[in-house]
């Protein structure tokens, strides 16, 4: 790694690394400028030779390169800057060995090899038995050893069985629950849990009944009372609305019965008089129509005694004066005839005329009746309708008085569901509280009962122990069980799957220290599916790296490439020769083709651009101040000029341009074949003295 290092140092004047490309960023551009408190990198020997050959030559070119930027004639060709894909990597090599490679064991010597199964370069899967060594006397020795021991056994056993039964009857009970003492302090516990749960749930919900209850009566009445209230200060209480409307309709009413009344007394005011002094002309009509006629009447009747009288006076004085008082001749004949029909007809006058006479006065009186009804019968509605309204007024106060009342009811009934709810919630929580108590209680009773348990099954252990100890063959068991296992040595199996790539066993050979396996082992087994490499990062390399990380793995020899991550990263960096790398291990699937012991190179991707913006990675130029720039054509057409522009990635022959220039715009530089001479003349490969 530290050789790989000193390359990519001696190649810092390049546009990158060949062994190593990253991103150039600005600290990484700024590293090639000189500054104070940094190293100068060495300029390579190379570079010093043909320095001092090209210092000759550099004079001659100093003006042309000062004025307008290097002459076209010094080898630059035009190109453009374009979308590429740009992909940079780390490169490591390493050596190709197997991740897992184990040794075939066993603890048993001196015992002969009966059988070996596989032979060197078979594959073998884990568990796989590779060779069988003979038990005969290990079986000898666990037959014996076991029968010591059940007759041993057997002399204990009736004591420890009492023992046993006693504490296996506390056990049970105790597991399954039939441990009166236990069962009770758990039902109590259990008990007085579910309360305090449900109480602490149901407050923790809403859903207690007691202060669901309360809050759904406090809501209800706080619903009423808004309601009511909202209903009186809009003026939307039904019975409210009912009794405004009948004021109005009250007093529409008065309205109406008043303009009737008044209506109706100022028409009597301008017609009563006129009807009544028809009516009154009529009677008058009448009456002298009646006068006329009892005058005529009596005027018959006087005419009829005068005549009566003139004629039983002989004396003719006195009838003349009675003919010239009644017109009747004097002296003439006397018919009563005559006068009684006059005297009727004028009876008949007198009766008709009384008739006409009494017919005015009913009709002048009907008149006055019939205007003085009207007239009493509007006042009587003005005053009903007065009452009605008055009554309405009364209605309508005592409505809002009503809900008014109505109003206080509801907003005490309010505050006390207020007080209920609050007091619900207290005796909510003082219950939970007393709840919690109680389970505290519960499970301290549990406590003392299951120590009691505890207590008095530790005493039926003891006493199992004890009666275990006098009858134990423990020591005999524990041997006859060692000598059980042993039997496993005796067959060497494959610890894991792989190919046996060593081996050294012979049937029919004692396993002793004398025999190949003593020196060498018995064999070994190798897993050759998975292939491992041992690469070491700089410390400039491992910022982002991480165990997981795919890496492309070529090995030289086959020409072939595998898919492969990395699997360990040391966290202590190593440092040899002043330089500090972090050792790290690479591991790949692996096929028939690939070996142990080949070379191979891993290949770490650091950036995979896709379609990004690119020139020549010669065409880039670093000026002292760390900032890059290309050249392009100047606007006399025949000179060229620096154009400033901002780096990313670049994969040696590429470098991607973030900023500065746009696809298609045309730059001129010079390929490294003819940049050799340009930089000698001008003072070396540039960056080369800035770099660390």
């Amino acid at each position: 790694m530290a050789e790989e290092r000193n390359v990519q140092e001696t190649q810092a004047g390049e546009a990158v690394s060949t062994e190593q490309q990253t991103e150039l960023t600005a600290e990484q551009r700024a590293a090639a400028t000189p500054s104070k408190g940094k190293k100068k990198r060495k300029v390579p020997r190379k570079w010093i030779a043909l320095g001092a050959v090209g210092a000759v030559v550099a004079g001659l070119f100093w003006r042309g390169r000062n004025a307008a930027g290097p002459n076209p004639a010094l080898g630059f060709v035009e190109d453009t800057a374009q979308k590429r894909d740009i992909v940079t990597y780390h490169s490591f090599t390493g050596t190709v060995e197997p991740v897992t490679s184990k040794a075939l064991t066993t603890t048993v010597t001196g015992v002969k090899i009966l059988e070996v199964n596989f032979e060197k370069g078979d594959e073998v899967k884990k568990g796989d038995v590779i060779a069988t060594l003979d038990t005969k006397t290990l079986d000898n020795q666990i037959e014996q050893s076991q029968a010591t021991l059940d007759q041993t056994t057997a002399q204990g056993q009736a004591q420890v069985k009492q023992a046993q039964t006693n504490y296996d009857n506390l056990k049970e009970s105790t597991a399954n629950g039939t441990n009166q003492a236990l069962s009770s302090a758990q039902n109590q516990l259990k008990s007085a849990q579910k309360s305090y749960s449900d109480l602490k749930n149901n407050l923790a919900t809403g859903t207690e009944p007691s202060i669901l209850q309360a809050r759904t009566q406090m809501e209800t009445a706080k619903a009423n009372y808004d309601n009511l209230q909202n209903n009186i200060a809009k003026n939307l209480d039904p019975s409210l609305q009912q009794a405004q409307n009948t004021v109005n309709q009250a007093f529409q009413g008065l309205l109406t019965a008043q303009e009737q009344y008044n209506n109706e007394v100022k028409l009597n005011n301008q017609q009563l008089s006129a009807t009544i002094s028809a009516a009154q002309q009529q009677v008058d009509g009448a009456y002298g129509q009646l006068t006329a006629a009892q005058m005529q009447l009596t005027q018959a009747r006087e005419n009829k005694s005068n005549a009566e009288a003139a004629a039983n006076e002989s004396a003719s004085g006195i009838g003349e004066l009675l003919a010239s008082i009644t017109g009747s001749p004097a002296g003439g004949s006397y018919n009563s005839a005559t006068y009684d029909q006059a005297i009727t007809a004028a009876q008949n006058g007198v009766d008709n005329a009384e008739r006409s006479y009494q017919n005015a006065k009913d009709n002048y009186e009907a008149a006055k009746q019939n205007e003085e009804n009207q007239l009493t019968m509007l006042y009587d509605s003005l005053i009903t309708a007065q009452t009605s309204y008055i009554s309405a007024v009364d209605g309508y106060n005592a409505t809002v008085n009503s809900l008014r009342q109505q109003l206080e009811t509801y907003g005490r009934t309010y505050n006390d569901a207020v007080t209920s709810y609050n007091a619900a919630v207290n005796a909510a929580n003082q219950q939970l509280g007393t709840l919690a108590n109680q389970v505290g209680a519960a499970s301290d009773s549990l406590a003392a009962a299951r120590t009691s348990n505890s207590d008095q099954l530790e005493l039926y252990e003891q006493q199992v122990e004890q009666a275990k100890t006098g009858a134990d063959q423990k020591p005999a068991k524990v041997q006859i069980d060692q000598l059980k296992e042993s039997k496993d040595d005796y067959r060497i199996v494959a610890p894991i799957d792989g190919e046996i790539t060593e081996l050294n066993l012979t049937e029919g050979e004692v396993l002793g220290a004398s025999t190949a396996a003593a020196t060498t082992g018995l064999g070994t087994v190798t897993d050759f599916s998975k292939m491992k490499l041992d690469i070491q990062i700089g410390e400039y390399d491992i910022l982002g790296v991480e165990e997981g990380a795919p890496v492309l793995i070529t090995l030289d020899a086959l020409n072939k490439t595998y898919d492969g991550k990395i699997t360990y990263i040391s966290h202590e960096a190593t440092v040899n020769s002043g330089v500090s790398y972090f050792e790290a291990e690479v591991e790949f699937d692996a096929d028939e083709d690939a070996r142990s012991g080949m070379s191979a190179e891993v290949k770490l991707t650091v950036n995979d651009l896709q379609d990004v913006l690119t020139v020549p990675s010669d065409a880039v130029h670093t000026e002292t101040n760390g900032s890059s720039y290309v050249y392009i054509q100047g606007k006399s057409g025949s000179n060229m000029q620096k154009q400033t522009v901002e780096l990313g990635a670049t994969d040696g022959t590429y470098t991607e341009i973030t900023g500065g220039l746009s696809d298609g715009d045309e730059i001129l530089y010079q390929p490294t074949q003819n940049n050799d001479m340009y930089q000698l003349m001008m003072g070396g490969p540039e960056g080369a003295q800035g770099a660390e």
